[in-house]
């Protein structure tokens, strides 16, 4: 079916024989109150429910619905929406509910790129039987904001459903991922992603209010470093082991001194002076190797050949 306007696509069974299917293709978009529903009201299961795009697939806006449901004995049908790009939001819901003893139906929501869900929900729900099971799986992205992805089962002994999520990234702001159970197991939530990024104000919850909780895993790298975290040293560097002992008396008593070493300058060393070198060329030596300076020059900066100044300062810097 190409794209179009409606206000509702329904399918049921009233017996034994189970409830025909919905199948939409092309572009689609569910808005404004409209539904796509398929139930089962006796022994016969629910129609699928399948909807694909080969670009965006939109459910939105308050009272918009695609689902599945079992009034009865008979089971719900699968819910299954898959395109590039998947969003439901604004007040839409993806539903699968089961208010009688027949199992609750699966929901599964595939994309090639990103699932998108925007003040939107994907849930399952029994009265007594078992929950159904939810799948988010695309390659990207699955991004949730003011959201909800549950399974629950309000009475009896029935399991909670099973969550699945699995793309590259999995972001979740003011949002809630849920597998609940009352008498039965809670339901089982797995997260495969590369990068799990959850608000401080999300959920993750498997639980049972009687029975066994369910189980959380999250395959997703190490994002908490901080204990890994060396702390570097909060004291001062001192200079006490860095400084030659040869200056140790000179810091002792004038504070600022003046030196010009001979020819050839220091010996190397890792931890001493860098090696001589000539400032100026052409400049006069005194006889004992020491630089000439014209009484001319005396207010100009020395000008050394062959000689190295070791310090003119306060201590030995």
């Amino acid at each position: 079916m190409a794209t179009g306007e409606f206000t509702a696509i329904t399918t049921s069974t009233l017996g034994e024989g189970d409830g025909g299917g919905i199948i939409l293709s092309a572009e689609v978009l569910v808005s404004d109150g409209a539904r796509v529903t398929a139930t089962s009201e006796g022994q016969g299961s629910a129609g699928t429910v399948a909807m694909s795009a080969s670009g965006v697939l939109e459910v939105k806006g308050q009272g918009s619905e695609v689902s599945t449901s079992a009034f009865s004995s008979g089971d719900g049908g699968l819910v299954a929406l898959d395109a590039p790009f998947v969003f439901i939001g604004d007040g839409a819901k993806i539903t699968a509910d089961s208010t009688g003893t027949g199992l609750t139906g699966d929901i599964s929501v595939v994309a090639s790129d990103e699932i998108r869900l925007e003040k939107g929900s994907v849930s399952t729900s029994a009265t007594t039987s078992d929950g159904g099971n939810i799948e988010l799986l695309a390659p990207n992205l699955v991004y949730l904001l003011k959201s909800e992805v549950s399974t629950s089962v309000e009475s009896g002994v029935g399991g909670g459903g099973n969550i699945l999520v699995d793309p590259e990234f999995v972001v979740l702001n003011d949002s809630d991922i849920i597998a609940n159970a009352f008498g039965g197991p809670g339901g089982n939530i797995r997260i495969v992603a590369g990068n799990f990024v959850p608000s401080v104000d999300s959920v993750v919850e498997a639980s049972s209010q009687l029975g066994v909780q369910g189980t959380i895993v999250i395959a997703s790298p190490e994002n908490n470093i901080a204990g890994q975290i060396a702390l570097l040293p909060s004291a001062y560097l001192t200079t006490n082991d860095l400084l030659p002992e040869r200056c140790a008396a000179r810091r002792s008593g004038s504070e600022s001194s003046f030196v010009i070493l001979g020819d050839g300058g220091l010996p190397t060393d890792p931890d001493g002076y860098l090696p001589s070198f000539d400032a100026f060329e052409n400049i006069p030596a005194r006889a004992d190797g020491s630089a000439y300076v014209e009484p001319s020059e005396e207010a100009d900066y020395p000008r050394v050949q062959g000689v190295m100044l070791a310090m003119l300062d306060s201590g030995c810097n």
